[in-house]
């Protein structure tokens, strides 16, 4: 299993709670580092990617660990430290969720001229675009809304953009995973005719001498 992992994975990253506590963010980044592993043995950009998720998955724990901390205060307000410290682990969480996919689009890429699939291609660069929109309006609004949180009094909804562009983004990386499992699977079932083929017409000349 390949891209089936990162699809399950990627899919958990999806902020899903239960409750006040996100379990899902760490259980996505182990998930898509085992499609890494295996994924790197094709493409350099996917061992890049694994590197990444290897600080990715402590960084998803570690946002967990705050959850269950602020759970555990029974209601009580958490200590000024904690708002700073869980943004920061929460930002530190996108970037990785950022740094990943970047690697991850130069391998898809790299499969769909390899395996002269376009779709992958196209899929891989108009992705990456809408990455690089998502993630500035993102760190723009959670600078502001650290640095100077008063700015967006009366214009909430402004918060709204970088959460409906990231949701896009997140839904068009699904339907690059998908493609990428489906090209993928018609290629090696290609290859694999080929082979059986090839055995087949060796058989035959062996007969025929």
């Amino acid at each position: 299993m390949r891209f089936e992992w990162l699809f399950l994975g990627y899919l958990l990253l999806f902020q899903l709670t239960f409750g006040e506590i996100t379990i899902l963010p760490v259980a996505g980044y182990t998930l898509m580092l085992f499609a890494m592993l295996r994924l790197s043995k094709f493409e350099p950009a996917f061992a890049k990617a694994k590197r990444v998720l290897y600080a990715a998955v402590p960084i998803g724990a570690a946002l967990l660990a705050l959850q269950i901390y602020s759970v555990s205060l029974d209601g009580a307000p958490a200590p000024g430290w904690y708002g700073y410290v869980y943004n920061t682990v929460r930002i530190l969480s996108e970037c990785a969720e950022v740094a990943t996919m970047f690697f991850v689009y130069l391998g898809v890429r790299a499969i769909g001229k390899t395996a002269e699939i376009p779709a992958l291609v196209r899929h891989s660069s108009r992705n990456m675009a809408v990455m690089f929109v998502y993630f500035v309006f993102e760190m723009l609004m959670s600078a502001l809304s650290i640095l100077v949180p008063q700015i967006f009094e009366g214009y909430e909804l402004i918060l709204l953009y970088p959460f409906i562009i990231g949701l896009i983004w997140r839904i068009l990386n699904l339907w690059m995973i998908i493609t990428c499992y489906l090209g993928v699977t018609r290629e090696d079932e290609t290859e694999n005719k080929r082979e059986k083929n090839a055995v087949k017409d060796q058989k035959k000349k062996k007969k025929r001498r």
